[in-house]
């Protein structure tokens, strides 16, 4: 829209209700250290405390690793040639750390199942259990709080040669070795952990079954579950 003068002529000018001229707003320049560089200031201790026990540590191991590195005295300087994984298959081919990994399959083997199954299982039976509940919680939670010093020794008395349990078994087992048998040692192991870590995976459960609400139970036994 154009002003006219007296004479009706147009006279040029700013359009009426024209907006101002915009610039771009300078950008800003981007902080190195971010919007709050006092959080790195906290956060540096356990960057270093990260860095010096776990990062620099772990790098250095496996520096060895791929050396033929070995001990001498201080400022003994020593040739420690690069072998690759050579220290590694050396390893992984000794007879006693195959039967190192064995013995880990074992356990695995014994303890993991019977570990999530029977804490599943007794953990639905205390939640249903209505008389001397609080009773059974702390039985099956007191081998957990116990000290082990002490587990062991229960353990020690009843599984050694002439002990409980082969008094118990007497005809059935002639005197097994149960601690000492190679082939008996480690089940045995992971029977104890077993019977010591149960009632903490028992408490787990149990809360969290504790958690369901109770119309999710009405809706399944409505819908036949």
């Amino acid at each position: 829209m154009s002003l006219r003068s007296s004479e009706g002529n147009p006279v040029a000018g700013k359009p009426l209700g024209g907006t101002a001229d915009r610039r771009p707003a300078p950008r800003k320049r981007k902080n190195f250290l971010g919007s709050q560089p006092l959080g790195l200031l906290f956060s540096a201790p356990y960057v270093i405390y990260i860095f010096a026990v776990l990062a620099y540590p772990l790098g250095y191991a496996v520096y060895i690793s791929l050396h033929d590195f070995f001990f001498t005295a201080p400022r003994v300087k020593v040739d420690r040639p690069f072998v690759g994984l050579d220290n590694y298959v050396t390893v992984l081919t000794d007879p006693a750390v195959q039967r190192s990994f064995a013995n880990i399959g074992v356990f695995l083997v014994i303890n993991v199942p019977l570990t999530v199954i029977l804490s599943l299982v007794l953990a639905n039976a205390l939640n249903r259990v209505t008389r001397l509940k609080t009773f059974f919680r702390v039985s099956y939670y007191v081998p957990y709080v116990t000290a082990s010093v002490a587990v062991v020794g229960v353990w020690l008395f009843l599984f050694q040669q002439n002990g409980l349990v082969n008094a118990v078994l007497g005809p059935l087992a002639p005197n097994p070795s149960w601690l000492t048998n190679s082939w008996l040692a480690m089940p045995t192991v992971a029977f104890y952990v077993t019977w010591k870590q149960l009632g903490f995976f028992i408490l787990l459960y149990l809360a969290a079954l504790q958690n369901i609400p109770d119309e999710l139970y009405e809706s399944a036994s409505v819908d036949g579950g």
